[in-house]
């Protein structure tokens, strides 16, 4: 089981909330396709602020730029006459502002307040901010949109919002009215106060009961969303078999020479052993050296020669250069990651102040087995029990499936059992008998044992915190393989829009009545597939693979992307559509949300690419990464790596 921190918890250190707000705000310009190099910061969301001003907004006026700033980033809406700025601002503004800000997340459910109808232009905004904590009713079903708000009671807002941070000092020394701030709102006040959010009114006081102005509310915002202008402090990133290391970095020049180089990209590394004590790499560059006589320990990562990259899994004692210490891991933890033979590592650059470890994909354009060997090795897996290969055997006669010649060296290298679950609309592989002799006639049983776990039984497993499933349903062998390699060709999907690792899974995982359940949001598990609400089943697709991994561990499955013979059409289509785009390459990552994402940049930027990207837009395609991010299931930044033919 992993530790499940869903994307839209906001940290309850500013300077992570500020970071978190800004990278997700559904208001802010269009990320660009190749989201692996694209950075959204304050001072650019800030930068986007337009000239347009209002009639009744004075240029000169203290709140101007606030103003423009909210409203050029949709995070408040003008009024009839203007925008308004002195009038109070209303429960129903405030909450719709924070609600943009965040990004727009849909809650689980309705808040159910009798004056907030689901045609109500607040409905959203309100749903979330009542599951979220932020705000509550009037104890009578009630939320009063309408409703003016006080200073204080923004304050709790906005502190609500950001997960009631402790403030470092108390009230005495805070506002000269501070004894007129309700006890509920004290810590908020002081909070807001210290963070520089709210300075007060004339005379410093707080003024707690006073309603919040429009302009108040603008400029607060501002303050909240952009307080941190100046650019995050970079810090070096080890990355070994895809699994960020916590590492305490040396001071010294050599350090600080190889954050230089790491400007110009990430290194990947493969790592060999050396010694029966040690497993190093050359870096590009000679770095400068500062040797000293140590002897070293497991963890301990070092400099040999100005060039060689060195993390130390058993003791030796030498003259070399400390560039820092992995922290956390025991010896024989230490071992079992690195392993025998060579392993990849990733060298990268990190803000200190961003809240998650961006994933790594590697990509290949070598579309060949040595080439798909070449790409899993650089993931650095070492299954330690009984391997399932998921992949689809195709629908005959002539649909896109990968090719035996093409897997099988690498399903043969991890000793894979090929696995697939019968299909629930019909066709060659909805019964066991039919599916079998499909698995034969493609060529799957001449180079593994093949396996329709769900042949002779089905399993239920659990989803955790779901909008649409409170669970998953498996075939009956799935609990006998320990290790997953999820093998998948992307392409378009008639349904979801494409189909990569997450559906590999989310559906060609889930037995013939868990494919039901999957597509039709959680409502049933027999009947048509086909299901009204487009977004509520691929919200459900990536619930399950979220339910999958929660119950194998994530740390047991790897991901790989072949991304050949791109139709608009999936493999379990058997008379596809003629792709338009040339193929392009092989990716891998221990992160589906990352690897589906880095298809879709790619594919995004090909020539004649037209066909598949208005599939997957007209299907909503990328509301599935979109939820799969949201719910903790993955990244949809990463950085890509390329490796060499």
């Amino acid at each position: 089981m992993r530790l499940k921190i869903p994307k839209r918890a906001i940290s309850g250190i500013l300077a992570a909330l500020l970071l978190l707000m800004l990278t997700a705000c559904g208001a802010s310009p269009a990320v660009p396709a190749a989201r692996s190099s694209a950075s959204i910061t304050a001072a650019s969301l800030a930068a986007q602020v337009t000239e347009a001003g209002f009639e009744d907004v004075n240029a000169d006026a203290w709140y101007a730029e606030a103003v423009r700033y909210v409203t050029a980033n949709g995070l408040m809406d003008p009024v009839a006459e203007g925008f308004a700025p002195t009038d109070a601002a209303e429960r129903g503004v405030i909450v719709q502002a924070l609600w943009r800000a965040f990004g727009r997340p849909k809650a689980s459910q309705s808040a159910g307040f009798s004056d907030v109808p689901d045609t109500s232009a607040y409905c959203d905004a309100v749903d979330w901010a009542a599951e979220r904590g932020v705000v509550n009713g009037d104890g009578q079903g009630r939320f009063m949109p309408e409703a003016a708000v006080t200073r204080q009671d923004f304050a709790v807002m906005l502190w609500r919002a950001a997960d009631k941070p402790e403030p470092a000092g108390d009230a005495l020394g805070s506002f000269p009215d501070w004894r007129d701030i309700s006890d509920y709102a004290l810590s908020a006040a002081v909070w807001a106060q210290e963070n520089g959010l709210i300075n007060g009114r004339t005379g410093g006081i707080f003024d707690p009961r006073a309603s919040v102005t429009r302009a108040e509310v603008a400029a607060i915002l501002q303050r909240y969303l952009t307080r941190q202008q100046e650019p995050a402090g970079s810090e070096i990133l080890l990355t070994v078999a895809g699994t960020p290391l916590e590492v305490t970095w040396a001071d010294n020049s050599s350090v600080d020479a190889l954050k230089e180089l790491l400007k110009d990209g990430p290194i990947a590394l493969d790592m060999s052993d050396y010694g029966g004590f040690e497993k190093g790499a050359p870096l590009p560059e000679t770095l400068p050296q500062n040797n000293e006589q140590m002897n070293t320990d497991a963890g301990d990562i070092i400099l040999y020669q100005g060039r060689q990259f060195v993390i130390y899994y058993d003791r030796n004692g030498y003259s070399l250069t400390p560039l820092g210490k992995i922290n956390g891991m025991t010896k024989a933890e230490l071992q079992t990651m690195l392993g025998a033979g060579n392993i990849s590592a990733t060298l990268s650059l990190t803000d200190v102040e961003k809240a998650n470890v961006e994933p790594v994909v590697y990509f290949s354009s070598d579309i060949s087995a040595a080439g798909l060997l070449a790409v899993y090795e650089k993931l650095g897996w070492n299954p330690g029990g009984k391997v399932a290969v998921k992949v689809s055997t195709g629908e005959p006669p002539a649909s896109n499936y990968l090719r035996p010649e093409l897997i099988g060296d690498l399903v043969k290298s991890v000793n894979g059992v090929i696995v697939e679950c019968n299909t629930a609309y019909g066709g060659s592989r909805s019964s066991s008998a039919m599916h079998r002799q499909v698995a034969a006639d493609h060529g799957f049983t001449a180079i593994a044992d093949f396996d329709l776990m769900d042949e002779y039984g089905e399993l239920e497993w659990p989803v955790t915190g779901g909008r649409r499933l409170d669970r998953i349903i498996v075939g009956s062998h799935a609990d006998n393989y320990s290790d997953w390699l999820i093998l998948s060709h992307y392409k378009g999907h008639a349904m979801a829009g494409f189909g990569g690792a997450i559906k590999n899974v989310g559906i060609g995982a889930s037995s013939a009545s868990g494919k039901v359940l999957v597509h039709s949001a959680g409502t049933r598990t027999s009947g048509s597939i086909m299901y009204s609400d487009q977004d509520a089943w691929l919200e459900a697709l990536a619930e399950m693979v979220d339910g999958f991994v929660d119950h194998v561990g994530a740390e047991h499955i790897v991901y790989i992307n072949v991304m050949n013979r791109l139709s608009v059409d999936c493999d379990c289509n058997g008379y596809p559509a003629e792709p338009d785009i040339h193929d392009i390459g092989i990716l891998a990552s221990t992160d589906p949300v990352a690897l589906d994402q880095a298809c879709y940049d790619l594919v995004s930027t090909a020539d004649g690419n037209t066909s598949l990207m208005n599939r997957i837009e007209r299907q909503h395609g990328l509301h599935t990464l979109e939820h799969a991010e949201e719910i903790g299931l993955g990244s949809r930044t990463y950085t890509l790596v390329e490796i060499g033919d």
